[in-house]
């Protein structure tokens, strides 16, 4: 495991630490889904998979949250099939959630900014990145649940834009 990944891991850890301190109003989860290289960035890089563990904190019966999220998005280079490209993250989002009925679907806007380690061929790098998307929350049995779309562009030399599509719960 690298640098960067023990990073992202140990901020991971803490955040899930925080939960246990924190008010009723937070929650766990953790989602699963696909990533679309888009713009250039599809010229470079094959669609892969995402997974993602997240905490979200709440003020006091507030429908908005903070979410802490660390991901990890596995890709293929287009040229050198066998290439693996690792895109870990963490981020700071903050969702706007509308306001429905108890246990109705409500929609939702999120965005926020992280630190991206990209790894490929052995070299890695670290750059700042920032994302916005939007998703829908639902009861789902004894869980809640949420799928979502999000755009996430990489600060670095390539301007790195991946959009993730996901389908979660939340404990």
């Amino acid at each position: 495991m690298t640098k960067g990944n023990l990073s992202v891991l140990a901020l991971a850890v803490g955040a899930f630490a925080i939960a246990g301190r924190v008010d009723a109003q937070s929650r766990l989860s953790g989602a699963i889904g696909a990533t679309v290289p888009i713009g250039g960035t599809a010229d470079r890089i094959n669609i892969g998979y995402q997974s993602a563990l997240a905490i979200s904190l709440a003020p006091f019966r507030s429908p908005n949250r903070v979410r802490l999220e660390a991901a990890i998005a596995d890709l293929t280079d287009k040229v050198a099939s066998s290439l693996e490209r690792r895109v870990t993250f963490f981020a700071a989002n903050f969702v706007a959630t509308s306001v429905t009925a108890p246990n109705a679907p409500a929609g939702y806007v999120i965005a926020g900014i992280g630190a991206y380690h990209q790894r490929t061929a052995g070299k890695g790098r670290d750059d700042a990145g920032l994302n916005i998307g939007a998703g829908i929350s639902f009861s789902f049995g004894a869980f809640g649940a949420f799928t979502e779309a999000r755009l996430h562009y990489i600060a670095d030399g390539s301007k790195t834009k991946l959009f993730p599509i996901t389908f979660g719960l939340v404990f």
